[in-house]
């Protein structure tokens, strides 16, 4: 698959999901955060903050590890802090 691979964007992506959901009061959000890799390319550089953006709107995060390459320590923190859930998929 041509432009497949290499970067992985875990916090811009997290951060602009947030962003997506704001002012939406007809439904309980969530976000599903899937991921095959590593950090290494995003923007924001603080997850901290971005976590801290998902409980101040009390969005729980879904995460979900593909594979033996995904950082699972990551995925597990941010699903713990924000009240939802880690799930590990193998390839």
């Amino acid at each position: 698959m041509e432009g497949f691979g290499g970067a992985t964007s875990i916090y811009d992506a997290l951060n602009m999901s947030l962003d997506s959901l704001k002012g939406d009061t007809a439904h309980r959000p969530l976000v599903i955060l899937f991921s095959d890799g590593y950090e290494n390319s995003s923007k924001i550089q603080d997850i901290k903050g971005v976590v801290a953006k998902a409980k101040a709107m009390n969005v729980p995060v879904f995460t979900i590890a593909f594979g033996g390459g995904a950082d699972e320590q990551l995925l597990k923190g941010i699903a713990n802090e924000t009240n939802g859930l880690f799930f590990l998929i193998y390839d």
